[in-house]
């Protein structure tokens, strides 16, 4: 801004003299200093009209800037760090120059920043001021901003209602281990072993998802039609949302050895852990039946003892880290765990994804590469501080309106009044971008000793 300024009045001192004589090279020193002081004389006198109102002991020095007098005025030291330069808070000056400070010096903060300025202006209200600026930075805003969070959910209807064991399951990394390609073997195994899954919680590797693509190849209308396999659902959990898939702990574990030990789904990988084995002379259908009714009270007391002691436990908890919902069209940071912040892409959301009650966890990016789905844990807003200038804005002139009195609005069936200037010409009314309504409009009248009032009925002013 300085520079520019600089050439502006360059070009007018050249159009005042001979084409001879005018300057054709780079800026001065001189130059650029007396376009500084020409921009400051001009921010003060356009901001700072009423200068005792301010409560600063403050001259005017031989250049015509207003400066302020400190208390350490008798310190061997520069005269700028005596009698800083006064700026005005809300000015366009005083923020490109707090930017050009900011930049220069590698991002520095707030108090940093305070130091810097000191040494040659005195700001008012200076922390507020620079704090304001240095949150509308987009590279800093890269390093500070938090990700959202969301609100809390129900358990899916899979992890709560009763079912078979090994039904649902869940697959998940258990590294390091050796991974090959063979899947469908893996399979077959713990098909084998545990019986076949209705439905199959994994995230998004690449062996889950070509197991899945492959899977969905096969005719499985043809398949049900002539067998009894029917096909295993695939739940995909969002990309980098190792939490949705996680483990937890289902109890409450006591120090005390003779209290009950609680159920955990590996008492279930072996049903009967008894070595022995009965003599099979001995069973008859009786006690087979009998043993049947045992273990179907058993299971049934088991799932009883599920709901009371574990289910009636899952509470939803309020976030208190919520910050807001994302928005669409709005700039983010994809997080990863694994590079840095400065290497994280930049992406706008561009579909909102809710959940079954409603709430927004997952959105959908566009990068310069092609779309993702991301949790909004996994994303940082770069628009957190407009949003809540705007916001604020937005509440302290509801606040205002509320306060204000409202006008007292011209009836339709009441006259309006001509409005004359003092030389005798009728003042019309304005018609830009028809604003007013001629049935509502109030004019300012003069005394009627100057010919100023008359009243005319509303049907006059339309013709």
């Amino acid at each position: 801004m300085i520079r520019v300024f600089a050439w502006i009045l360059r070009f007018v001192n050249n159009c005042r003299k001979d084409y001879n004589k005018c300057k054709e090279h780079e800026l001065s020193v001189a130059e650029i200093e007396n376009s500084e002081k020409q921009l400051i004389r001009l921010t003060q006198t356009y901001y700072l009209p009423d200068v005792e109102s301010l409560k600063f002991v403050t001259f005017i020095d031989n250049d015509n800037i207003l400066r302020v007098k400190s208390k350490i005025t008798e310190r061997n030291d520069e005269s700028s760090f005596w009698y800083p330069i006064l700026l005005p808070d809300k000015c366009e000056f005083t923020k490109l120059l707090i930017r050009s400070i900011h930049k220069k010096n590698c991002h520095a903060g707030i108090q940093i920043m305070q130091s810097l300025i000191r040494e040659r202006f005195w700001i008012i209200r200076a922390r507020k001021t620079i704090k304001s600026i240095l949150n509308e930075c987009f590279i800093c805003a890269r390093f500070k901003v938090k990700s959202l969070s969301s609100g809390p959910s129900p358990l899916p209807p899979d992890r709560v209602n009763d079912c078979a064991i090994f039904e649902v399951v869940g697959i998940d990394l258990a590294g390091p281990l050796s991974v090959f390609k063979n899947w469908r073997k893996a399979l077959r195994r713990f098909i084998a072993r545990r019986g076949r899954p209705r439905i199959i919680y994994c995230d998004n590797g690449t062996n889950f998802r070509g197991a899945f693509n492959d899977l969905a190849k096969l005719d499985w209308h043809k398949i049900s039609r002539e067998t009894s396999t029917q096909k295993i659902v695939w739940k995909f959990i969002p990309p980098t949302a190792a939490w949705w898939g996680g483990c937890r702990p289902l109890t409450y574990i006591s120090e005390n050895p003779q209290e009950l030990i609680p159920l955990t789904p590996a008492m279930f990988l072996i049903e009967n852990r008894c070595s022995d084995t009965t003599d099979i002379d001995e069973l008859n259908s009786r006690d087979l039946r009998k043993i049947m009714k045992y273990r179907i009270k058993l299971l049934s007391y088991l799932r009883q003892r599920f709901r009371k002691e574990y289910l009636s436990e899952l509470i939803q908890k309020q976030n208190d880290n919520r910050v807001r919902e994302p928005r669409i069209g709005e700039m983010v940071l994809i997080g990863n765990d694994n590079k840095k912040r400065l290497s994280w892409p930049i992406a706008t959301i561009i579909e909102l994804i809710p959940g079954r009650d409603g709430e927004i966890r997952t959105v959908r990016l566009k990068t310069q590469h092609g779309t993702v789905i991301r949790p909004v844990q996994r994303i940082f807003p770069l628009e957190v501080q407009a949003i809540a200038n705007s916001d604020k804005e937005l509440k302290e002139e509801s606040i205002s309106v509320k306060s204000t009195k409202p006008e007292k609005v011209l009836n339709t069936n009441d006259a309006i009044v001509k409005k004359y200037t003092s030389s005798g010409r009728l003042v019309k009314e304005p018609k830009r971008l028809d604003l007013l309504n001629y049935n509502c409009y109030r004019f300012e009248t003069l005394p009627k000793s100057q010919r100023g009032e008359y009243v005319v009925n509303k049907n006059d002013l339309c013709e």
